[in-house]
């Protein structure tokens, strides 16, 4: 059994995120703007939160955050999920509009 190191193990578990591809939303040929749609893995390594705790999220509704259902797969709009983390942001600018 070989042990792994502290700073590689948890440079394993940030690996998939450098593997999530970062191409621009475009445009449909009936012209709307489709952005990419994750995957609830995918979402789940971007919060850090998992898989199942999205899952809870989502049968009760917890937090705002949309989701597309097709079948028994789940997805995510990279928009839906950018304006969830905007929403949720706390900092200086924030804190001077109050």
């Amino acid at each position: 059994m070989q042990l792994v190191k502290p700073h590689q193990a948890s440079t394993a578990r940030r690996s998939p995120i450098s593997q999530i591809p970062t191409e621009p939303a475009t445009k449909t040929q009936s012209g709307s703007l489709l952005g990419r749609l994750l995957s609830d893995a995918e979402v789940s390594i971007l919060l850090g939160v998992t898989v199942h705790t999205l899952a809870v999220w989502r049968s009760t509704g917890r937090y705002n955050l949309p989701y597309v259902k097709a079948g028994h797969l789940v997805r995510y709009k990279e928009s839906d999920l950018e304006e969830f983390i905007a929403r949720r942001t706390v900092g200086a600018a924030t804190q001077a509009a109050v």
